[in-house]
């Protein structure tokens, strides 16, 4: 089978796969093994099907695989820390300077260990179709209090 990469600078692959009815139409973590010097395409082996094309999710799940951004999810320690779902911001936070966006999937660009998660972004399709990218820088201040 040939695989077609993302990025249209890459060759199609040749893998050989018993999965075929599996990989069609799916996005895919391909390494390339050898390129034989008599061929025109490099020959490599499927490491994992990531999942369907055109999915939301997977895209941006090949877009962080591309970018060497981690995306594993979180330990149950660390999601232990977090608000419970239904916590409603007090009167003052849901005034006109704050837009609540948690319905929105926000990711974050902060490195890899960082203790502070406060530089993230947005993206999505608005109701005229045209695409809104929103940039988040976090005002830690505002949820810390005096001793």
């Amino acid at each position: 089978v040939l695989v077609v990469p993302m990025d249209p600078r890459i060759p199609k692959i040749r893998i050989h796969t018993r999965q075929l009815i599996n990989i069609v139409r799916q996005r895919l973590l391909v390494s390339i093994d050898e390129w034989p010097v008599d061929s025109l395409y490099p020959n490599g082996h499927l490491n994992s099907i990531i999942g369907p094309v055109n999915s939301v999710e997977v895209e941006v799940k090949c877009l962080l695989l591309e970018s060497g951004i981690a995306f594993d999810n979180f330990s149950a320690s660390a999601l232990a820390c977090l608000p419970s779902s239904d916590e409603i911001p007090k009167d003052e936070e849901s005034s006109s300077k704050r837009l609540d966006l948690r319905h929105v999937p926000i990711f974050s660009v902060d490195p890899v260990g960082c203790q502070d998660i406060d530089d993230t972004f947005h993206i999505r399709r608005d109701e005229d179709g045209d695409i809104e990218l929103g940039i988040h820088i976090a005002d830690v201040a505002h949820f810390l209090t005096k001793d």
